[in-house]
């Protein structure tokens, strides 16, 4: 058997071998670039989220900032066709004072519900109206704003005071919500920080299999 594959080979024509060639260099060099680039993504994407988890910080009602940015996961269609659900929206954070001089117009995040409430449910809608409240004991006029999403036939219910509102709208990284929920799973996490070393161990054991490859032929065809 192994003198007729042996004399199977010595029979098959050079330009046969040359395309077989060709064809293995080419398929080789196709697994090694996509093997480098699924792993430079990796490692991209596990450098990124390690940067979130170093760098990023909660105020004291649990809304993510990250130097000085808010970042919200926008969950409904309320705004769209300007952010869609599963855009990540980046608001400049704004202190109470400078939340009194916004303008009509402007995309804004606050925080509906009470005070009291141990979590927020964040709302990002644009400034319909811009209202001037007399204080009657001060008889001085602080600005209150009327909200509206893009989407939505009327405006929001309440009047917003500067103090409730958390940031105002920079730009958005479409669809990138979805990947962050994915990462928020310790399973998903733990594979994703795994996955440099276990494709390290699999390139290394596969180098050397196919290193071990003309040591097992030439033991095999000894034996027959």
């Amino acid at each position: 058997m192994s003198a007729a594959v042996g004399e199977g080979e010595e029979n098959a024509s050079p330009a046969t071998r040359s395309t077989g060639e060709q064809a293995g260099a080419v398929w080789r060099a196709a697994r090694v670039a996509l093997g480098s680039l699924l792993g430079g993504l990796l490692i991209v994407v596990l450098v990124g989220a390690i940067f979130l988890a170093v760098v990023s910080r909660t105020s004291d009602r649990g809304v993510p900032r990250v130097f000085g940015h808010t970042f919200v996961v926008i969950l409904s269609g309320s705004m769209t066709p300007a952010l869609n659900p599963g855009d990540v929206v980046i608001d400049k954070t704004l202190t109470p004072r400078q939340a009194a001089h916004l303008q009509r117009g402007q995309v804004i995040t606050f925080e509906a519900g009470p005070a009291s409430a141990p979590t927020s449910v964040l709302i990002t809608h644009r400034i319909y109206q811009v209202h001037q409240i007399e204080n009657p004991t001060t008889h001085q006029l602080t600005p209150a704003y009327e909200t509206k999403g893009d989407a939505n036939g009327a405006p929001d219910g309440n009047l917003l005071q500067p103090t409730e509102i958390l940031g105002q709208y920079q730009f958005r990284i479409p669809y990138a919500g979805y990947a962050l929920n994915v990462l928020h799973n310790p399973v998903v996490f733990i594979l994703l920080i795994s996955s440099p070393f276990v494709l390290l161990v699999a390139s290394e054991g596969t180098r050397r299999w196919k290193a071990a490859g003309p040591t097992r032929n030439s033991s095999g065809g000894t034996k027959s």
